[in-house]
């Protein structure tokens, strides 16, 4: 979000003006202070790992190189007055401490450069199954702000009875709940503006389990899904998926009802997840809201795959809004279980040291680090493929990653 006060007075005419993606790749490799690995597949002369644009369009195995360039999504100029309600983000989770599950509702304020530096905000959640979330927070700096409210503890014997259930698992039947929010802008005892929002939820305590296999773990870990409940007791997932890239060639002509047919025959083969892979991109709100009615579950990668990228200090700030963006977009919906690191690209982190730094300070202090703040609700693989953390813990700000294999397993800590 840009602030465009000076820009908008009189009349106004906007031009665009698009460099060539792959031209613009190998000029920003170019002024990089050493090669950085990572070039397209039929275009062997390009740096799509420096664009911010899906890989996948610098060619791959499984489809062309075309590199279009185009705006394919709304952009807005939205007038407000001092305050802007950008996200309004509902989840849910389980509490192992106490055995019950909460809702909570995130908003996310922008405050206007040249606004009154202290404004309230007041905040109203209601859902079926959860008492009403009500509450206030004081807007007082300029830019983005965001304030969580918590629900009531909500008691199993009320909600697993209406859990998000994926397809094929439990009575198999992916219940959603909708939530209507309200959001007032308060200056002093004068409302400025109000907010609504309608927004689906799914109650669901999803998680992977990593037991030791063999005599001291010496065979490995497992890895699988599982489904926990009071009332009906840990039912493990067998995941059955697919991979899902882009849609087409030129992500526009993706439409809703092409999706819900490829999701759609997905479950009716027996599936129960899609991977939106690293190499592709973000995919659009009907996508997931799809997949939360089907009880598809998604596997979502962040979008970097097969090469090493830069870490220079715009690219990594790019890469932070780029993450709290995503992760406060697609916060509410059940059908997200996992968010991972990248796609294949540990091993090249492992070769060298030098690589070593690149990929901890990309993946570990800033996507990761980025992802603790705005979302500990679901866990995160660092990698596909990946032996995982030792250690993963948002409260404590502690991150130990595994690498290597049980024989010869290699421990590092880029940041305690």
């Amino acid at each position: 979000m840009f602030d465009i006060p000076n820009a908008v007075a009189g009349s106004n005419h906007i031009d665009i003006a698009f460099e060539s993606a792959a031209n613009y790749s190998v000029r920003m490799a170019g002024a990089y202070p050493y090669p950085v690995q990572g070039g397209g597949i039929y275009f062997n002369d390009s740096n799509r790992n420096f664009v911010r644009k899906p890989q996948s369009d610098f060619g791959w195995d499984w489809g062309p190189a075309f590199v279009p360039t185009g705006i394919w999504k709304s952009i807005d100029i939205i007038s407000f007055q001092d305050a802007y309600v950008d996200y309004i983000i509902p989840k849910t989770y389980f509490n192992d401490t106490d055995k019950s599950y909460y809702a909570s509702i995130t908003t996310c304020v922008y405050l206007a450069h040249n606004s009154n530096p202290t404004l309230t905000v007041d905040v109203k959640m209601e859902c079926p199954y959860v008492k009403p979330i009500e509450g206030d927070f004081l807007a007082d700096e300029a830019g983005d702000m965001c304030s969580t409210l918590y629900s009531a503890p909500i008691v199993p014997d009320n909600i697993e009875p209406h859990l998000w259930w994926p397809a094929g698992v439990g009575d198999g039947t992916p219940n959603l709940i909708a939530c209507n929010i309200t959001v007032n802008i308060l200056d002093g005892e004068k409302q400025i503006s109000t907010f609504s929002s309608s927004k689906k939820i799914g109650f669901r305590n999803i998680k992977i389990v990593q037991d030791p296999v063999g005599p001291s773990g010496a065979d490995g870990l497992t890895f699988y899904f599982m489904m926990s409940t009071v009332l009906y007791g840990d039912v493990p997932i067998y995941a059955k998926g697919s991979n899902f890239i882009p849609m087409d060639a030129f992500v526009n002509r993706a439409t809703p009802s092409f999706g819900r047919s490829i999701l759609q025959s997905a479950v009716d083969g027996n599936q129960n997840m899609v991977r939106v892979w690293g190499g592709g991109l973000y995919q659009t709100s009907w996508f997931y809201e799809l997949c939360d009615e089907l009880g598809l579950m998604v596997w979502q990668e962040f979008m970097f795959a097969d090469a090493l990228y830069p870490r220079d200090k715009e690219f990594l700030e790019n890469v932070h809004q780029e993450v709290v963006h995503t992760v406060r977009r697609l916060g509410n919906h059940p059908s997200i279980v996992l968010w991972s690191g990248n796609n294949e690209n540990q091993d090249a982190g492992e070769q060298s040291d030098a690589n070593l730094v690149d990929y901890s300070i990309l993946y570990d202090q800033t996507v990761r680090a980025t992802l603790w703040k705005e979302d500990s609700t679901r866990p995160y693989w660092p990698s596909r493929s990946s032996n995982g953390a030792v250690i993963d813990d948002p409260v404590r700000q502690l991150y130990i990653q595994r690498w290597g294999t049980p024989a010869t397993q290699l421990w590092r800590h880029p940041q305690v």
